[in-house]
């Protein structure tokens, strides 16, 4: 399963970069003065580096994950992000004029004109295209912090602010900020900034409460994004500059080549069928909710309730997710199996657009219907906190079935096709 994990953690900054704060907005006077004074102090800031450590934990891990990238700032759009560890994955430079993108793993990269303002590289970052879904996912709150108005940019789409107490973080007494922020895909996302105390409010951490994303069943997951070692100053133009090496490719799309390489290397591994007894999730046995979904390759739309009484097995997904790419197809023949029985099946894209979509469909030449859910939406309503996830909807409207990863080729079709054929003997409503 590829969880929701990085959806997560940059929908903190994909709320953050909206035009202005809500205008309902509820704050108070002590959260508005320590942003008014964060903002007042970022404004002064020519530049500066730091490093920015993600720190995930689960308790089914023996140890924490820990990234860690090195980040170099210059006004008004010149920056570094380089991994400063294995975990990092993908370095990024802008001198200014030009941007760079590497994958030393895969030894390729991609050259682009680089954004004007950190505003225009904050909404790139958010938007969920280029090489930005690689990179860190703090990064973009942090941009937030240089734009020419600080405030503005850092609170957009907050729907709450309000205090929240400090903590300590190596040695850095701090001043909390909750911040509620409304997400069209995820709902309400809840997190807390913290800031160093005195007359240099540093960003020093961000956590976000994961509590309403998490898997029922699955291992629980907590995420600290530290800002460690900030410097103040415009950094040395040579910071902003990347060579490749002599042996590596120029890519026109580097996310596009590095899910290439990934699915190569996935495909040259067995996937391992899944052991043991799924816990059932909480939708199971409840009315699924109507929806109404574009599909990808006409203009006709889709309703849930318009299939009423026919079983319906819906496959969430992206394009981006492996081992959604590697089951799709596992999950497609099982269902198509019983297609002279009346049972639908459709591909449920998550957060993604059309034209990326089709490309990809189109390339794979998969055949199935595959429905739009570009803003996630529909995934939301169903509980998708982690993909791939097959869920199967009874002749009835409810949900009979919900899996979550792709359990193998084998388990795949033994599981669907004794739930499908249970589905088949409900009996529909009139």
């Amino acid at each position: 399963m590829i969880p929701r994990l990085f959806i997560a953690t940059t929908a903190l900054s994909t709320c953050l970069v909206l035009p202005v704060m809500a205008d309902d907005a509820k704050t108070d006077a002590q959260s508005n003065l320590l942003i008014e004074r964060v903002s007042a102090f970022y404004k002064t800031l020519p530049g500066a580096t730091f490093n920015s450590v993600t720190h995930v934990a689960s308790n089914d891990m023996p140890a924490p994950m820990i990234q860690t990238v090195q980040v170099a700032i210059g006004k008004p759009n010149k920056f570094s992000l380089r991994g400063a560890d294995q975990m990092s994955g993908t370095d990024v430079v802008s001198n200014g004029t030009s941007m760079m993108a590497a994958a030393s793993d895969f030894e390729i990269y991609s050259e682009s004109p680089a954004p004007k303002t950190f505003a225009e590289i904050a909404e790139q970052a958010n938007s969920g295209e280029g090489v930005f879904i690689l990179s860190d996912p703090i990064i973009p709150m942090v941009f937030n912090l240089f734009t020419d108005d600080p405030k503005t940019t850092f609170t957009a789409g907050v729907t709450n602010m309000s205090p929240a107490p400090g903590k300590e973080f190596d040695g850095i007494e701090t001043d909390g900020v909750m911040f509620e922020i409304q997400n069209e895909a995820m709902g309400e996302i809840k997190m807390t900034a913290y800031f160093a105390q005195g007359d240099k409010p540093w960003l020093v951490a961000v956590i976000p409460d994961l509590s309403e994303l998490q898997t029922p069943g699955m291992p629980s997951v907590e995420v600290t994004l530290k800002m460690e070692d900030w410097k103040a100053g415009e950094p040395d133009n040579t910071i902003f500059s990347m060579k490749p090496k002599e042996n590596w490719t120029k890519v026109d799309d580097l996310v596009a080549a590095i899910m290439q390489k990934q699915e190569e290397m996935m495909g040259e591994m067995e996937f391992p069928e899944f052991e043991g007894e799924e816990q059932p999730h909480k939708l199971v046995g409840t009315e699924a909710k109507d929806f109404e979904l574009p599909m990808l390759r006409d203009d006709k739309t889709v309703t849930l309730s318009s299939l009423r009484g026919k079983v319906v097995v819906l496959d969430f997904w992206a394009t981006w997710c492996g081992p959604c790419v590697r089951g799709l197809p596992h999950v497609f023949e099982a269902v198509d199996a019983f297609k002279d029985r009346g049972v639908v099946f459709f591909a449920v894209d998550q957060d993604e657009p059309a034209e990326k979509v089709k490309a990809f469909v189109d390339s794979k030449n998969w055949t199935f219907p595959v429905l739009m859910d570009e803003k996630g939406t529909v995934g939301n309503a169903f509980g998708v906190r982690g993909i791939p996830q097959t869920v199967i909807v009874g002749p009835t409207g409810k949900i009979l079935n919900i899996h979550i990863g792709f359990l193998g080729p084998k388990t795949t079709k033994k599981k669907l096709t004794e739930e499908i054929e249970a589905a088949l003997t409900v009996t529909p409503t009139g």
